[in-house]
């Protein structure tokens, strides 16, 4: 029953108007919830809102005005003077389009006029190329965390089942390294791929509905696709992964226990993480200057480069570069791992400290 009704508790609030161009409907439209109470003049009111008798008090003429109120919460500092603001605008350009000679339908007409604008990205998309780049570099960043520990973890299975001695005998050392890591390597990147083609052809198959519920997401699906992203993305993916591949086996030898083998992952842990931290401030700012130099730096520009191609125009020569410096590191790192591999293997004890491994790589 509508007599039942409780009576809303409006807030008391005054205005102080001498031109009459601001009406309660008009008060009420942007500043809502309050009892508005004409003024006549601005004496005590200050003191009216100290002791809670006045909630606000609003003081206008033209396109000034003056807004007392007592903040009781954040929304009131910020929400009231923004919506009075709007109000007093609003109302001195009708006011001025009206003493012009307009009509009222020509006012709210030309106040009511909403822009049809149209963008036109030039060059790549920045919004659409950042998913997509953030993608691809956190699937090498997780690829290479689970695999790479996964090589390690069989490195240390074989030294302490004694499999490795018998090995090291009959072997290379450098070939046994490569072995490992392109066989422990190659078998978790095709476990990873599948999953990625399943993944790949399931967008594919629904694409029809990613375009119709998003635009954005079939954007970027369309670039995954495209044939010069998904070159890059495969190279710097591989290059990336066997970057870090040789250091957690190299380092893997060192240790005879599982139990031992978080004190020598925890170096190639902090290297994939800070190379990814960077890869990640490289999406916000891809021309800043640091991002250009780690984009050239071995082990970092597998993911920093790959970052770079996606959100801007990189010189081909740029990419060559980078890609000439990270082969030459793989094999560096694979031939450093095996000398290390070598000393290791017949090492048993304690997990060896940094100037040990640097001592084993001497020896070797």
């Amino acid at each position: 029953d509508a007599s039942d009704a409780k009576p809303v508790d409006l807030r008391k609030a005054a205005v102080y108007d001498p031109a009459g161009l601001y009406d309660n409907i008009v008060l009420s439209a942007y500043l809502p919830g309050r009892e508005w109470i004409r003024l006549t003049s601005l004496d005590g009111v200050e003191q009216k809102i100290e002791d809670g008798e006045l909630q606000m008090a609003l003081a206008i003429d033209g396109l000034h005005y003056t807004l007392y109120e007592k903040h009781n919460s954040i929304a009131d500092a910020s929400t009231n003077a923004a919506a009075t603001d709007a109000m007093v605008r609003a109302v001195y350009q009708t006011t001025a389009m009206l003493e012009a000679g307009l009509s009222p339908m020509q006012s709210a007409a030309i106040l009511g006029a909403a822009p049809e604008g149209e963008l036109i990205t030039v060059g790549k998309s920045f919004f659409q190329n950042y998913w997509l780049a953030y993608v691809i570099v956190f699937l090498l960043y997780m690829s290479t965390v689970l695999y790479g520990q996964m090589i390690l973890t069989s490195v240390v299975t074989e030294k302490s089942s004694k499999a490795m001695e018998l090995l090291i005998t009959s072997a290379k050392p450098m070939s046994l390294m490569f072995g490992k890591v392109m066989g422990t390597g190659c078998a978790g990147l095709t476990q990873f791929g599948a999953f990625m083609l399943a993944a790949a052809a399931t967008l594919s198959l629904n694409f029809g509905g990613w375009e119709a519920m998003s635009p954005m997401i079939a954007g970027i699906i369309n670039s995954a696709f495209s044939a010069g992203i998904l070159v890059y993305a495969v190279v710097f993916f591989l290059l990336g992964f066997f970057s870090f591949a040789f250091i957690f086996a190299g380092l893997g030898s060192t240790v005879s226990r599982m139990e031992d083998a978080s004190s020598v992952n925890s170096v190639p842990m902090l290297l994939v993480v800070a190379t990814f931290l960077l890869a990640m401030s490289g999406l916000m700012v891809p021309n800043a200057i640091h991002v250009k130099i780690c984009s050239f730096v071995p082990f970092l520009s597998p993911m920093i480069m790959f970052v770079r191609i996606c959100m801007t125009e990189v010189p081909v020569y740029e990419i060559i570069i980078a890609l000439a410096l990270n082969c030459v590191y793989v094999l560096g790192s694979g031939y450093i791992s095996s000398k290390i591999y070598r000393v290791g293997v017949m090492m048993y004890g304690n997990p060896p400290k940094l100037r040990d491994i640097i001592r084993y790589i001497r020896q070797a």
